[in-house]
């Protein structure tokens, strides 16, 4: 819409002006009116006359004054149509008078062009603009669009961009194209950004808390001007920054940013008034009932005295709500109230707090479920009905039910069903495929080239029952695998699993064969005085059998029968059981062989491992601390296969990369021969891995990391030398395949590997890993 100022012309006012002077006999006479005897129109194109005096709201035999005669022009105006109006009157013989509108229509537009635009789609372009085909083509319209496209430029940092609306030539219909060029120009870039006005907050931190950035000579430092970035920083971030750090009554009083049209650079000065430093006086808690003051004082985590901090308040309003929603006040509300001394600068707080009633479950209704039963969803939910709300069982079941990787989506939604304010808790789930059919190949470093074939379902009947078979095969490694666990034994939380296995693998790069037949059961069950803590025993039984061409005791007296009873315990407060990103998993075990339980093996076994996630800059980067350890302790005939080795990533090996597979020994030194060509074929009795790795999710498929292993085997726990280590890094790789598991691969650098003649020899070395295959 045109303003008033183009849509009122001076001509057709200063005719009518003149009218007025030349002939004051006939106004006198008729006391300032005038009758209209007819009507002349001037200059129509598309609309007809009729259309024309209809829009004007004048009839003939109307006596009118020089205001109606404006009113009329003015109606005329607002139907958006002319681009100029005027009006006029002539004398008639018969005392009446003809009022003669000359008007100039806009054309019509035809097509919208837009040509010179390359950073801006065209179709963002004729929105800004605002006008379509059909529309009349006015000039305050022109100049508006244009004026709304160059902004568009501008917010896109784009400051010298030049637009041009006009009409283009009009056909017989009186029609025409809307052309807009546009002349983009350089993108502006920030050049320097300055403050006036500030003294304890220095230029350095102030630009650190804007998301605006000057121009620099890194590559992503492009010095890229936003419109809409400069506002959050005027209004939020730097006021944000300042309040963090005392300082309330810090205020942007101007902002000036200055372009040289030659260079295309751009400086951008920011005036500010800091204010006073403010410290926090006393800190109180009113209204609070559910909860003693004394408790909440752990939360507040205030000091009178300290400089006052808004992103601390911001936080503690965070836990005291989290810690209200835990227990079920949904609906309580948390506000800090500031209270200033008056001619001091210092800040009381007053925690108020409206707690209201609590909040109960009443019903849980599940929708979206075609295969997967409702009872498996409903006994991996830590809330139930006739409980209170808890925001952490909410967020505690959804990790669980994620954890089975049953669904592709879950989402959580609540209805008030009463005036207390109860709710039922909706869960609708999107089931995915859950069943994998393996089929493959890999190269191992011990076995080289295996096949597999192998099939996995983790929802077996619908019912969260888990089945495995998987077949290896290859000329040194011959393995089949069948596994069962019942996740809920009659309807508890108890689990059990039954497994078979046998093995037939000669190893590469040393001298024995082994072959392994055997099963286990297990149970487990949560453990009561522990949340997130589950406790579990197994027994196994199978027969071991090690060839060798060596002669050495520890293959002697084969095949041995083993018999182990193992017990395990685990706390896990992970978010997510894959692509965690915060969150702790612990697990201690001992394993028992031989004394009461027969066989001819006999040892004691304990292993430990701990791992902890924390994100670092965001939920998509995760730092993973982890250790592992174990300690073997013979009380008879110990198997090889029971020792620790350490190595590359495939199995048996415990881990560390940047070595070969299953090289890392008492002795091996990153080599699996002595310098006569003997395979040494050691295996220690005590092991410790440390790894630190973090993680960057590109999205829950893919994910690549940077990481560090430091560990090593030795003969036992007495020898062990807590400050020798073999030491790898590197960066790795790894992509989630529907159907198969995760693939991908490690590319490490092993800092203290030895060469067969125990020379050092650091070099790299390349991990692929396929499925199951690796640890």
């Amino acid at each position: 819409m045109g303003d008033t100022k183009q849509r009122v012309m001076p001509w057709g006012w200063l005719v009518v002006l003149l009218l007025t002077l030349m002939a004051p006999s006939a106004l006198a006479g008729q006391e300032g009116a005038f009758v209209i005897g007819g009507f002349d129109v001037k200059g129509e194109r598309t609309l007809s006359k009729d259309r024309i005096l209809a829009l004007s709201g004048l009839h003939v035999g109307d006596s009118i004054t020089l205001v109606d005669l404006r009113e009329a022009v003015r109606r005329l105006w607002d139907a958006e149509i002319f681009r100029d109006v005027s009006a006029d009157v002539r004398q008639e013989p018969d005392g009446r008078v003809t009022v003669v509108f000359a008007v100039d229509e806009a054309p019509i537009a035809s097509d919208v062009l837009v040509r010179g635009n390359k950073q801006i789609k065209t179709e963002k372009i004729t929105e800004a603009l605002g006008m379509h085909a059909g529309d009349r083509l006015l000039p305050g319209k022109l100049a508006a669009g244009q004026e709304a496209v160059r902004a568009l430029y501008e917010g896109k940092g784009y400051y010298l961009a030049k637009v041009d609306a006009r009409p283009g030539s009009p056909d017989g219909s009186y029609r025409a194209p809307l052309e807009l060029d546009v002349d983009e120009g350089r993108k502006v870039a920030i050049s320097s950004i300055d403050f006036v006005g500030n003294d304890a907050l220095h230029d350095g931190d102030l630009r650190g808390a804007m998301k605006t950035k000057k121009d620099g000579w890194l590559p992503w430092q492009h010095g890229e001007f936003k419109e809409e970035n400069l506002q959050a920083d005027l209004t939020e971030h730097l006021p944000r920054f300042a309040a963090d750090r005392g300082y309330l009554d810090f205020t942007v009083v101007r902002d000036t940013f200055e372009v040289d049209p030659q260079t295309g650079k751009g400086k951008l000065l920011i005036e500010v008034r800091e204010g006073p430093q403010y410290r926090l006086g006393t800190v109180t808690v009113e209204g609070n009932t559910r909860f003693p003051t004394d408790y909440l004082a752990a939360t507040l985590r205030a000091e009178p005295g300290q400089v006052y901090s808004e992103k601390q308040v911001q936080a503690t309003a965070t836990e005291l709500k989290q810690l209200y929603n835990n227990d079920g006040y949904i609906y309580a509300q948390i506000a800090p109230l500031r209270k200033r001394h008056e001619g001091e600068t210092v800040v009381d707080l007053v925690w108020q707090i409206r707690e209201g009633e609590p909040a109960e479950v009443q019903r849980i209704v599940i929708t979206g479920n075609t295969v997967t039963h409702e009872k498996v969803i409903r006994r991996n939910l830590y809330i139930y009905p006739g409980d209170r709300f808890r925001e952490a069982a909410l967020i505690r079941s959804l990790n669980n039910l994620r954890n089975l990787r049953f669904f592709s989506d879950i989402r959580p939604d609540t209805r008030v069903v009463n005036e207390k304010g109860d709710i039922d808790l909706i869960l609708d789930v999107k089931e995915q495929r859950t069943g994998t059919l393996n089929l493959g190949a890999a190269l191992g470093g011990g076995t080289g080239l295996s096949g597999f074939l192998g099939y996995e379902q983790p929802n077996l009947f619908g019912r969260g029952k888990y089945g495995r078979v998987r077949w290896e095969f290859g000329s040194r490694n011959n393995q089949i695998e069948l596994s069962y666990t019942e996740p809920t034994v009659f309807d508890s939380r108890a689990s059990a699993s039954l497994s078979f296995s046998k093995l037939n693998q000669r190893l590469r790069g040393v001298d024995f064969r082994q072959k392994l037949t055997g099963g286990s059961l297990g149970v487990s069950a949560p453990f009561g005085w522990l949340a997130y803590s589950r406790v579990g025993g197994s027994y196994s039984l199978r027969e071991i059998d090690l060839q060798s061409d060596l002669t050495d005791e520890r293959f002697e007296g084969y095949p041995r029968t083993e018999s182990v009873l193992s017990f395990t315990m685990a706390r896990d407060t992970r978010d997510l059981a894959r692509n965690s990103t915060s969150g702790t998993r612990h697990e201690i075990g001992a394993e028992f062989a031989g004394g009461l339980l027969f066989g001819n093996t006999s040892y004691q076994k304990y292993r430990f491992e701990t791992s902890w996630f924390m994100p670092t800059f965001s939920h998509s980067l995760v730092l993973n601390l982890r250790a592992k350890g174990g300690v073997v302790v013979p009380t008879g005939f110990t198997p090889l296969t029971e020792q620790f080795i350490l190595g590359g990533v495939l199995p048996p090996s415990e881990g560390l990369r940047g070595y070969p597979d299953n090289s890392v020994g008492p002795h091996t030194a990153g080599t699996t021969e002595d310098a006569q060509g003997n395979a040494l074929n050691d295996r220690g009795n005590a092991m410790l891995l440390l790894t630190a790795e973090h993680y960057f999710r590109i999205n829950d498929s893919i994910s690549t990391s940077i990481f560090f292993d430091a560990g090593n085997v030795w003969e036992d726990l007495g020898s062990a030398d807590l400050g020798q280590y073999k030491r790898g890094a590197g960066v790795g790789l790894l992509v989630e395949v529907p159907g198969f598991g995760p693939i991908g691969f490690d590319y490490a650098y092993g800092f203290d590997r030895r060469d067969e003649f125990g020379n050092p020899d650091p070099q790299w070395q390349l991990h692929f890993k396929f499925g199951a295959f690796y640890q």
